[in-house]
């Protein structure tokens, strides 16, 4: 199994509050997975614009983005397969 193999399927162990994965299949010699869309805009426009704008990030969008990525990555570290072993999610 490859490095990206492993990955997907360590991402369909890590579904919580902030990110759903449907379901894992194989297209020709790849694997692909089918995963929640989240509607919004995403982090990398949201960069892109304040940049254009000399903008500044609120401090409330600020601390909620660092709490949801602190909190998936609490999520990923405690993770644990079908069988409970811990999945050891190096990031």
């Amino acid at each position: 199994m490859t490095t990206t193999q492993r990955e997907v399927l360590t991402a369909t162990c890590l579904a919580h509050a902030l990110i759903h994965v449907f379901e894992l299949f194989e297209t020709g010699d790849s694997l692909s997975l089918s995963m929640e869309h989240v509607p919004g805009v995403s982090l990398r426009a949201l960069v892109d614009h304040l940049e254009h704008t000399d903008g500044v990030l609120p401090w409330p969008i600020a601390c909620r983005i660092v709490a949801d990525a602190a909190r998936g990555l609490a999520h990923a570290h405690a993770a644990r397969d079908a069988t409970g072993r811990a999945l050891a999610v190096v990031h």
